[in-house]
């Protein structure tokens, strides 16, 4: 026998395993639009603007998510940690909204703002929300900057694959959204998930499923009473809130591959990835469905 060494009690026994940690909270970027001297569409009293709307939604959605899970869904039901790319009055650039989903390995971005009509249409004549993705142009646009930062020509086919792939999901994402908002909202609010008439520019390099969200119209004297109120808002954080853990909780249950399903060398990198050419004729044949305007409604419609 080795000498220093005891048998019997004295003997510390090997380290049996515990149960298995919780998995880390899925991340999730929201983007309280504009801020500081960006103070977006007015409100319906004085000194409210949407930028005042915008965050006090985010916060409330944030909550939300990260609010503990009922004892009966332990274990069931994800974790999130939600990410503000704004917090407190202050402007923010555009590039670095959609660098603060990428940096910090959000699962998807939400981009909210509230509407208002354009120049020369009467205010209160419209009202409602809808969802705005990335069209096929920008979407490709960001695919092939991806590419040209990638250090080999493996990975820059990895990077462009997974820029497309985020803008194919989007419109899983904006759909999600749709439904959730018209369950709480009723359908005729809905007006439509569209990939052009906004500026999207806050969407482009997110690396991840992006989406802007006008959840109505400031100028709209109902609409806009309630947007400026918590309680008026609570049904629009509640839905969400819901189409986030919709959307994210069957890639929890699939095995995600890191991330935003970033990494170029992850196990879960999938077998088949779909083409270009597949990719970019769903994005255009939805963008071709949402090219018409939206006709007004009927004078006096609620």
């Amino acid at each position: 026998m080795a000498a220093g060494v005891m048998l019997g009690p004295a003997m510390t026994p090997p380290a049996v395993a515990g149960p298995q940690a919780d998995p880390a909270p899925i991340v999730v970027a929201l983007d309280p639009g504009h801020g500081g001297t960006n103070l977006g569409a007015p409100g319906p009293a004085a000194g409210v603007y949407e930028k005042h709307v915008t965050l006090a939604l985010a916060e409330r959605v944030r909550a939300l998510l990260e609010a503990p899970a009922d004892p009966d869904q332990a274990g069931r039901r994800p974790s999130f940690h939600v990410v503000l790319c704004r917090t407190g009055d202050r402007l923010v650039a555009i590039r670095a909204r959609a660098r603060c989903a990428a940096e910090s390995g959000a699962r998807l971005f939400l981009s909210l703002h509230a509407n208002a009509v354009p120049a020369g249409v009467l205010p209160g004549t419209q009202h409602g929300f809808e969802v705005f993705v990335l069209g096929p142009r920008e979407i490709e646009d960001d695919a092939a900057l991806a590419a040209l930062r990638a250090p080999d020509e493996a990975d820059a086919a990895w990077q462009s694959h997974t820029v497309r792939a985020a803008g194919e999901r989007a419109l899983a994402l904006a759909h999600t959204l749709e439904d959730a908002l018209a369950h709480e909202l009723g359908a005729a609010s809905g007006r439509g998930v569209k990939q052009a008439g906004a500026a999207l520019d806050v969407l482009r390099g997110a690396g991840t499923p992006a989406a802007l969200v006008e959840v109505g119209f400031l100028d709209d004297p109902e609409e806009g009473a309630r947007l400026a109120s918590a309680s008026g808002r609570e049904p629009i954080a509640r839905a969400l809130a819901a189409a986030v853990r919709t959307f994210l909780d069957p890639e929890v249950a699939n095995g995600p591959s890191g991330p935003g399903g970033r990494s170029p060398r992850s196990d879960g990198r999938p077998a088949a990835p779909p083409s270009r050419t597949h990719v970019r004729g769903r994005l255009q044949a939805h963008a071709d469905a949402t090219d018409r305007p939206a006709p007004l409604p009927p004078a006096g419609a609620r």
